[in-house]
């Protein structure tokens, strides 16, 4: 049997840790007027009102994540890296990546086919789904948003009770739309 981490929960652990980040501290960004901007791929977020950004660190994949906390309770993830692509291969590099996924989530998780939709966001392609599993007997969802720019791969998530689908929805939309991405 293969093992597949708990993600994303064991990986934020060992980041903060491993990295000594601070709870609210920027490692790998910066944090100004509300804004988080990676160094490395120059990607910003807004962190809303009300909202908590919660750290940055190294993440899987050479790539790098920040964890923004909302007013609902949820966390929104955002991994990110320097990903050249042309821009032709965009759209087999999206699902390349989204079929990828469940090799490094937990047994039994599973996207849910209808669930898989084609979007852009400011100007690049992406691909969003949602997937189910269950953790500790807890049915969960993760609710996923692929981005491809073709020079920055960023990857949007969230983690939460089933009933709780559409406020994870929307709090990883809130993220997204803010986004600028090179």
């Amino acid at each position: 049997m293969r093992f597949r981490l708990m993600w994303p929960m064991a990986l934020c652990m060992s980041v903060v840790a491993n990295v000594g980040l601070a709870q609210t501290g920027a490692a790998l960004g910066t944090v100004e007027n509300g804004r988080y901007r990676n160094l490395l791929t120059n990607v910003e977020l807004t962190v809303p009102d009300g909202w908590e950004f919660k750290g940055d660190g190294p993440s899987s994949g050479n790539g790098q994540m920040a964890m923004i906390a909302s007013d609902s309770g949820i966390t929104v993830y955002v991994w990110m890296r320097p990903f050249p692509v042309a821009a032709d291969d965009i759209p087999t590099g999206l699902r390349r990546i989204m079929q990828q996924k469940p090799s490094m989530r937990p047994e039994g998780w599973r996207i849910r086919p209808a669930s898989v939709q084609e979007r852009s966001l400011s100007g690049h392609l992406g691909l969003s789904a949602v997937a189910d599993y269950v953790q500790n007997g807890t049915q969960m969802v993760e609710s996923d948003f692929w981005v491809l720019s073709g020079k920055t791969h960023v990857f949007f998530f969230g983690q939460a009770e089933a009933d709780k689908l559409e406020t994870l929805r929307a709090d990883i939309e809130t993220v997204a739309k803010s986004a600028l991405i090179p």
